[in-house]
């Protein structure tokens, strides 16, 4: 399954499909941040297909690394003088920078990228569409949960 061979980031856990439970949703610290999304993704995996399932994983599994990226090269760009250790001591995100432009997720990013790509060979044009329409209400979703922060 997808979710197994997506390596073991630090401070990141993700929990095998026999580990997924209820209980363990709503406990989740994180549950009430990120509620929209996850209630997208669980809707997703109950009522569609397993490959559905790792689209809707896709934008955060690509789009925190293409994002995080874009913030450090910035950061780098707009200040090529300043050591890496202070270039983010004042941005509130910095672990969060570090952990997706770190080579464990670029490997993770490289794993779920192969997945999409194995997983969506001899779909029907339907079926791919349908994928495209999958992709972008979790992209929808993720961004309003982003926008919330924001506030």
């Amino acid at each position: 399954m997808y979710l197994a061979a997506v390596p073991r980031l630090p401070g990141i856990i993700i929990p095998s499909h026999d580990e997924l439970s209820p209980t363990l949703l709503v406990s989740s610290n994180k549950t009430a941040d990120h509620s929209p999304t996850h209630r997208y993704i669980l809707d997703i995996g109950a009522t569609r297909s397993p490959f559905l399932l790792q689209v809707a994983f896709a934008p955060c599994l690509l789009g925190y690394g293409a994002i995080a990226r874009r913030i450090h090269s910035e950061a780098a760009a707009a200040s090529p003088d300043t050591p890496k250790e202070t270039l983010f001591a004042q941005n509130p995100y910095v672990k969060w920078i570090e952990t997706y432009i770190g080579e464990d997720y670029a490997e993770a990013e490289r794993v779920g990228s192969e997945l999409l790509e194995r997983g969506a060979v001899g779909f029907s044009r339907a079926g791919l569409e349908e994928a495209v329409e999958v992709f972008v209400g979790a992209t929808k979703v993720s961004v309003m949960r982003w926008e919330i922060d924001k506030r």
